[in-house]
C-alpha cells in the first residue's frame, strides 16, 4: 500500500499527466516512479511542492480514502 505521500503525487500525475509532474517537482522520472511503486518514502519537500497543484476537496477525499483504510484494518495508523 502507497503511502499519503505517493497517493497525493498520483492525483498531481493524473491531474498534470506524468512530464508536467516531473517539471514542476523538480525530480527525475526515477524518483517520481520510486515514489509511486512505493520503493521510496516521499520527501516533504516534494509532498510539500505537489499540495500546491491540488485542490482542498481533491486533498481531503485522498484523506478519506487513507481514514477509510485505516478504520477497516487494511492499513495501519503509522
Amino acid at each position: 500500500m502507497r503511502r499519503l505521500g505517493g497517493l497525493i503525487l498520483e492525483r498531481v500525475k493524473s491531474k498534470l499527466g506524468f512530464t508536467k509532474t516531473l517539471e514542476v517537482l523538480g525530480i527525475s522520472r526515477g524518483s517520481l516512479h520510486n515514489y509511486l511503486q512505493g520503493i521510496k518514502r516521499v520527501l516533504y519537500n516534494v509532498v510539500y511542492k505537489a499540495l500546491q497543484y491540488l485542490e482542498e476537496g481533491e486533498f481531503n477525499g485522498i484523506i478519506k480514502r487513507v481514514d477509510k483504510l485505516q478504520a477497516t484494518g487494511i492499513i495501519r495508523g503509522d
